[in-house]
Formats: structure tokens, sequence, C-alpha cells
């Protein structure tokens, strides 16, 4: 269950492009809506049939899981609800994703780096990204930034 919500967890980022790159420029996304790309990647999966298990892939691995209180706190453009992971396997998914990053050229995160990125939407978010790095330790992401031949922040 869990590769296949990671194949289909960043689905919705297509529903939030600013450009495509279908001329051959980089894909950019619309900054303001990215926060929604988990909810619109959730909602299609849904009118595409795949089962709400699944599906619940992307609508639950945006940031370190979203509360409604981070929804209402900050103003998000969102309906008020809990977007965090509610399985172990969509908690796996979520914790994967934090580590690479969307950009063009796309780059690793380092555990350091993503807490610093935390921390800019909170102390209660910092405290979740660092709660599940207690959990599942700290990968060797500077190897795995040299075998793909990525840049490593």
């Amino acid at each position: 269950m869990a590769v296949i919500g990671a194949m289909v967890h960043d689905i919705g980022t297509y529903r939030v492009l600013a450009h495509d790159g279908s001329d051959g420029e980089p894909l950019r996304f619309d900054g303001p809506r990215y926060i929604q790309h988990g909810l619109l990647g959730y909602r299609y999966l849904l009118e595409q049939g795949v089962d709400e298990a699944v599906a619940a892939f992307a609508r639950n691995h945006t940031g370190v899981g979203l509360t409604r209180e981070d929804v209402e706190r900050q103003g998000l453009a969102l309906p008020p609800d809990d977007y965090a992971p509610t399985t172990l396997e969509q908690e796996v998914v979520m914790v994967a994703d934090k580590y690479h990053s969307k950009s063009v050229p796309p780059k690793f995160l380092t555990v350091e780096a993503y807490t610093k990125k935390a921390a800019r939407f909170g102390e209660g978010n910092k405290r979740r990204w660092l709660d599940v790095v207690a959990k599942y330790g700290v990968p060797d992401i500077p190897a795995l930034a040299k075998r793909f031949d990525m840049r490593l922040v």
C-alpha cells in the first residue's frame, strides 16, 4: 500500500501548475495554491474511482500533517479539517516526501534543512517533524544525493 501511495501522493500538483512546461520551459507551481495539492489530488483520485485508502495518501501528506488548528490559525486555503496521516503507511510516505523538493532542478533536503522549513510554520509543526525524525531515524540523504546526482540542501 505504501508503494502505491508513494506513487500517487503528489498527483494533485498537476492541478496547481502556473506553467505546465509544454513549451520546454520549466514547470512552475502556483505558490499560493500549492497548499491545496493534497486535497485536489485526493478529490481527483476519488473521481477516478480510486479507493479511499489510496486517495488518502494524497490528502494526508502535506507538511508534517496539518491539523484543523493549523489550517485556521494560518488562514490556509483549505476547508478546516485535519490533513494528517491516519495509517503507518501514510506516515512513512509523508516523512519520505519531506526529504525531496519539487524545485527545478529537484534536490534532497537534510533533516536540518527540513527542520528550518518546518519551523517557519510554528513551533508545533517543528516539534511534529522532530518527533517523526526520532521515530524513524535520520536517513543517509547525502548518499542518496550522490547516488542520484542531485543537489543537497
